[in-house]
Formats: structure tokens, C-alpha cells, sequence
């Protein structure tokens, strides 16, 4: 779904349907979404259907319910792009754990939208070589604390999800039980960043009155 949500936006940006997409994920998303059925999609799999997806009948606005709303006909619009136009997918580079960067053509015009750390964290786009958005840095590998509470659901969560949604109302109380895991896991993590802030505090106060004296 972050694959399709950044595909959208990146398509808002360049304001017309791409000639080509070429979509750079980290080794976690490939291996987790390259066998996974695409929601509203009519069956499509893997990445290349999820990007394809994202810029014939996304809407950004949606944001993770980017392809929530996909009518027949564009489900067979789907199809007929990822039959005429080039879609690749590229390992990313670097370490970050979560990274996505959609690259999408159309005659001479280019965008670069990369999605990084959790699946609605937009972190860059580029028009034809031009910046239009930058934001903080993203986390390597070596430094995912946090990571978890920061995205909501893990890739593998999101994947858990996808393919319970796909199977229908019944499987509703099972994604509600997986929403309410990552619910304890986030106040968890509120309450260990509210001790640490508390005992900050503290070093703080301490600190003011040391400078005071």
C-alpha cells in the first residue's frame, strides 16, 4: 500500500500518467511484497502491480486507502498499463531498513518520491532535478529503535493485514486484534518516552540551579 500511496503522489506531482515506473525498495519489501495480492486489483501481485496501481487509480489524498475505491474499469486499466509500459523494480540502495523511491517518466519530465522509515513518511521529492520537498534524515539499519511504534504496523503487520482484509468481513475480528497489538505496543512506547522525558526533566531543573549557585 506505501508503494501504491507514494506511486500516486508522485503521479500528482508530474499531473499525468507516466510513460515508465522504476520503483527502488529495500530488500524487506521486495521479499515481503513480491508474492502479495494487491487489494482492489482484481488479483494482480507484487510491486510492479502495486505502483501500477498507484498511478492509474490511486488517490494520495487517501493515503494508506490510496486504492480503496478501484472501479472495473480501472482494474482493467491496471492490467492494460502493466502491459504497455515498463514498470521495474530495483533493489535500494543503501541500509535503510524501510525505503521506497518511486521514479516515474513521462517524456522529458521526471519525479523522485521517496517514502523512508514508515509507510506515510514522505521524505522526498524531486521535479526534473528540482527539490520540492526534503525532510529530516531516516534511520539505517543500524538504528531502528522506535521504528515500530513510528509506522503504526510493521511491513510484516501491513502484509498480515493486506491479506486478511482480502479474505472479507469474517476476518474483521482478527485485524481487529492485530490493530489493537500494535495499539499496546504504541502506549507502551509512549509510556517508556514519558519516563525518559520525566528524568530529563529532572537532569534539567538540576542542571539550572547548579548554574544559578
Amino acid at each position: 500500500i506505501a508503494i501504491a500511496y507514494g506511486a500516486a503522489k508522485a503521479r500528482e506531482v508530474l499531473g499525468c500518467l507516466p510513460d515508465e515506473i522504476l520503483v527502488e525498495a529495500s530488500g524487506n519489501i521486495i521479499k515481503n511484497v513480491k508474492s502479495v495480492v494487491v487489494p482492489n486489483t482484481g488479483g494482480l501481485k507484487g510491486i510492479e502491480a502495486s505502483a501500477a496501481a498507484g498511478v492509474v487509480a490511486g488517490d494520495a489524498g487517501k493515503i494508506l486507502e490510496v486504492i480503496s475505491q478501484v472501479s472495473q474499469e480501472q482494474k482493467a486499466d491496471i492490467r492494460s498499463y502493466l502491459e504497455t509500459h515498463e514498470v521495474r523494480v530495483i533493489p535500494a540502495m543503501g541500509d535503510v531498513i524501510f525505503d521506497i523511491v518511486v521514479n516515474l517518466t513521462a517524456g522529458e519530465d521526471t519525479v523522485r518520491l521517496r517514502i523512508a522509515d514508515y509507510h506515510t513518511n514522505i521524505v522526498l521529492i524531486e521535479k526534473n532535478g528540482e527539490t520540492l520537498l526534503k525532510a529530516g534524515a531516516v534511520v539505517s539499519a543500524d538504528n531502528t529503535a522506535g521504528l515500530t511504534a513510528r509506522s503504526c504496523l510493521s511491513v510484516e503487520a501491513i502484509v498480515d493485514y493486506v491479506r486478511l482484509y482480502q479474505q472479507g468481513t469474517e476476518t474483521i475480528p482478527a485485524r481487529l486484534e492485530l490493530l489493537r497489538r500494535q495499539r499496546e505496543a504504541l502506549l507502551e512506547q509512549r509510556q517508556q518516552i514519558e519516563a525518559a522525558l520525566a528524568r530529563l526533566e529532572q537532569k534539567i531543573q538540576w542542571h539550572q540551579e547548579k548554574e544559578k549557585t
